[in-house]
């Protein structure tokens, strides 16, 4: 609803504009055309080792992992100026997609599209419809970033960018910021007839340094609240960092249903499942982190995270349990009962169900990040390295990443994404032991 009156508000506004303006001064001040249009094409190749076995997909036969994609996509922004004071933002991808035994499949992914209204002096502005707002200071995790995105797909990178309907006000006053928004909230999250969220954010900003303070509300859903701040210490040296409280924790948490029974005849493996988390309590997310560059544009970045949403010790060792008696005598795969109820297999469920915590994120509490950059050389070769590294378990995450820029427009990204640890790691939990990304970007 919030869309369709925001296409009319725009039909209308620009009709009323172009009838007071000749086209040639129009045309001349407010393009509308091919200067306001951006256009990046790209083609990506992606290749992925599967784990052997993997304890949470036993004989890869509960789940199904493509081994091979390939993908073309046209990203296009157009951002005109209506008037000196009011302009469309719009965007969209156009996809095509090969995946492994999989057709052909064309997607339209529309992201954003909202118009931006400003004041005369630039200390009051407006947005309205489709847009995709990111708070935050940290690099590898933004625990103010407040807003509740759309469900996505997680296979497709591009819907990550996604929007969501909402309209947003800032007012600048001297240093302070404010800014309020109200975004609806996806259905499938809340069922009521309105769902929406309120956020709040507040900012102060004496250069080198800014403070912020968020605030965010959902319906049926508890509040959060943040901090955070970033700043220069040195003209090389950045310091940054992030705290949000919440009443309610973001993950359900692993329960024994029921204890395993032995008998003569059978043995019936203890059952587990995922709950809700009964606790009230307040549940935190910290982030301090820094950058340091040196010449030519080389630069380092380091990131602490610690997530108290996330499973501790005694939670994980009972995830792992509940693992181990999914895997005991392959309950997972009978069909008989005792083993399955009227919603099916629930060992099976248990590891599909942990496997789609494993998708979510981070899943215990605390991290470490670092980043290196070498910074881009005379013949335009650039190389990337990144570590995640899970402190509760010792897993880890690798990126290596080679860039070439061709031609100074066409450019090259070779990655390469290594997931290590022991078996029940959180890290050696995902399906994939090494991914190979080759991807190429034309903009026009």
């Amino acid at each position: 609803m919030l869309v369709k009156k925001t296409v009319v508000a725009l039909v209308s506004i620009y009709a009323l504009v172009v009838s007071a303006a000749t086209p040639k001064t129009f045309a001349e001040k407010y393009p509308l055309g091919i200067e306001a249009l951006s256009l990046v094409w790209t083609i990506q190749s992606e290749f992925h080792s599967l784990r052997d076995n993997h304890p949470l997909n036993p004989e890869n036969r509960l789940l199904q992992f493509n081994t091979r994609k390939h993908s073309t996509a046209i990203d296009l922004e157009w951002n005109p100026n209506l008037t000196e004071y009011l302009a469309l933002r719009s965007r969209g991808a156009m996809v095509m997609t090969i995946q492994e035994d999989v057709d052909c499949n064309f997607d339209f992914f529309y992201l954003e599209g909202y118009l931006q209204w400003q004041n005369e002096n630039r200390t009051l502005g407006i947005d309205m419809g489709k847009v995709k707002v990111e708070w935050g200071s940290g690099y590898a995790w933004n625990p103010t970033d407040v807003i509740i995105p759309l469900k996505r797909d997680v296979s497709n990178d591009i819907e990550e960018d996604e929007g969501i309907e909402m309209i947003k006000s800032e007012f600048v006053l001297g240093s302070l910021t404010s800014t309020v928004i109200i975004a609806r909230l996806d259905r499938d999250e809340v069922m009521i007839d309105n769902p929406y969220q309120l956020a709040f954010k507040g900012s102060f900003e004496v250069d080198p340094w800014e403070v912020s303070a968020v605030y965010h509300q959902a319906s049926q859903q508890g509040w959060t609240s943040g901090l955070s701040f970033t700043g220069l210490l040195t003209d090389a040296i950045e310091f940054h960092g992030e705290w949000s409280q919440s009443s309610h924790r973001d993950r359900k948490i692993a329960q024994k249903q029921a204890d395993g029974i032995q008998t003569e005849s059978f043995n019936l493996p203890a059952r587990y499942e995922y709950i809700d988390d009964p606790h009230e309590e307040k549940y935190e997310k910290i982030l301090v982190g820094g950058q340091y560059t040196f010449a030519k544009e080389m630069n380092i970045i380091m990131e602490l995270y610690s997530n108290t949403h996330g499973y501790n010790d005694k939670e994980w060792a009972v995830i792992k349990e509940g693992i181990r008696e999914a895997l005991r005598e392959d309950s997972w795969d009978n069909p008989d009962a005792p083993y399955t109820t009227s919603l099916g297999n629930p060992y099976s469920g248990f590891l599909k169900n942990t496997l789609s915590q494993v998708a979510d994120g981070e899943l215990r509490q605390q991290y470490l990040f670092l980043r290196y950059t070498s910074g881009e050389s005379d013949n335009l070769w650039e190389w990337e390295q990144v570590i995640k590294l899970n402190l509760n378990d010792g897993s880890q995450i690798h990126q290596l990443i080679l860039h070439k820029t061709w031609s100074e427009i066409i450019q090259t990204n070779l990655e390469i994404t290594l997931f290590r640890g022991d078996v029940y790691s959180e890290f050696a939990l995902m399906p994939y032991t090494e991914s190979y990304t080759l991807n190429l970007e034309v903009p026009f």
